[in-house]
């Protein structure tokens, strides 16, 4: 995994997030810049790929920042979860639904929720970059990249989202394994 350069990077824990939207051509991570890149070619000028027109093949080694839910009726699904989303949060919610997450974690649940509807609403990329501080105690990373790409068969609408995420952990090594939930 090649670590972003970015200025935004704390050296320690802040005391508060800040985390900010930012446009999807605004990324600074290598890995999240080579899957926009994918996604944008795979595209072909359509408002978005399918989900096998990029997965799984294109992603490649890239896969590991990957993950993808399923457009379900007012729900979503978690059919991949790439290992960078495991250290990360230290679960895999793989085969899960998100109101499952949302039950569990009601703060990430939310906020993941609210990013994903606006992508099938919208049907566009978003994406956001900042600092991960104390006010968020359990989290295992200090600063993220994430995107939030719609995927769909037809342009009318979206039927799969996928996410790709960078991270920094917390004192710079990921705890040696994840709590499964």
């Amino acid at each position: 995994m090649i670590l972003p350069v970015s200025k935004t990077v704390p050296k320690q824990v802040p005391e508060k997030s800040s985390v900010a939207a930012i446009a999807p051509a605004e990324l600074e991570a290598p890995d999240l810049l080579d899957i926009l890149a994918i996604w944008n070619e795979k595209r072909a000028g359509r408002l978005m790929p399918a989900r096998g027109d990029v997965l799984p093949g294109p992603m490649g080694r890239r896969l590991r920042n990957v993950s993808l839910l399923s457009v379900l009726d007012g729900d979503y699904e978690f059919r991949i979860i790439g290992d960078t989303h495991v250290q990360a949060y230290g679960a895999r919610h793989q085969g899960k639904r998100l109101s499952e997450v949302i039950a569990m974690a009601p703060g990430f649940g939310d906020a993941l929720k609210k990013s994903v509807d606006i992508v099938v609403r919208k049907r566009i990329p978003i994406a956001y970059r900042g600092a991960i501080g104390r006010d968020v105690g359990d989290a295992r990373f200090i600063w993220l990249e994430t995107m939030f790409l719609p995927l769909g068969s037809t342009d009318d609408a979206v039927d799969h989202v996928m996410t790709a995420s960078v991270y920094v952990p917390r004192d710079g090594i990921w705890p040696s394994s994840p709590t499964i939930i």
